[in-house]
């Protein structure tokens, strides 16, 4: 059975919030999960139908969620960027299999940043610290992403409703990034000290402090890339 309400409480850093039902009722808990992963940001106020699925920590939680006012042209958006998709992959095919008779030599190799050489951490793309960059002046959002850095400083963990354990992690570039780690779905970094370097695979969100990792680790609802945390020589996921 579905249900309709207004998104109430969001915290979009953290993920998740509240929706209150028409008519009134006490509010159900929803987290970022619930939503599909093509459909915009939620927000305060956003008039959403969900379904109920019982939580053991809160009772019920919302699950299946859609934007009411949005959904037939967020149908028709998703046919109309997958034909656009399908065409831009299949011309960069065709290009792509011109240029490689044309330039068959291999790339040179990449240099290699002094930036946490010799450690296990080293393995992640080397034009990260580029597109986070252009993430934070573009203001994007939903950015999957590899990227390391040196952990600056360690906040108190955020015990408000699913647990994160939160640090800042410095780019080579000097951009700042707070990481938010899902402690109740993947294990915790005991071990993790100021000055540590540090690798990371998950989805960035602009926040005017330089931006936010989270999904650092597998999503049970399978709608989002699984992501992972590398530090000394362990991978968290």
């Amino acid at each position: 059975m579905r249900y309709q309400g207004k998104i109430s409480g969001w915290k979009d850093q953290r993920g998740f919030g509240f929706i209150t039902p028409d008519g009134g009722g006490e509010r159900v808990f929803v987290h970022i999960s619930a939503f599909d992963q093509g459909q915009p940001r939620p927000g305060d106020g956003a008039l959403v139908s969900y379904e109920l699925a019982r939580d053991d920590k809160k009772g019920y939680r919302a699950q299946n969620v859609v934007f009411v006012s949005t959904t037939p042209a967020r149908a028709a958006g998703r046919s109309s960027r997958k034909m656009r998709a399908f065409v831009i992959l299949l011309l960069l095919a065709v290009f792509g299999i011109a240029g490689w008779q044309h330039f068959s030599a291999p790339p040179p190799p990449a240099e290699n940043s002094s930036f946490l050489a010799n450690t296990p951490e080293t393995r992640t793309r080397p034009d990260s610290d580029q597109q986070l960059a252009r993430a934070f002046e573009n203001r994007r959002n939903n950015l999957q992403i590899e990227g390391q850095g040196t952990v600056s400083r360690i906040l108190p963990d955020d015990l408000d409703g699913s647990r994160h354990q939160r640090f800042i992690v410095k780019l080579e570039s000097g951009q700042s990034l707070l990481v938010a780690h899902n402690i109740d779905l993947a294990p915790r970094i005991d071990a993790l000290r100021v000055g540590d370097p540090i690798a990371f695979y998950g989805e960035y969100e602009w926040s005017a402090k330089g931006g936010v990792i989270h999904w650092t680790h597998h999503d049970p609802a399978g709608r989002h890339a699984d992501g992972w945390l590398r530090h000394g020589g362990k991978t968290y996921r």
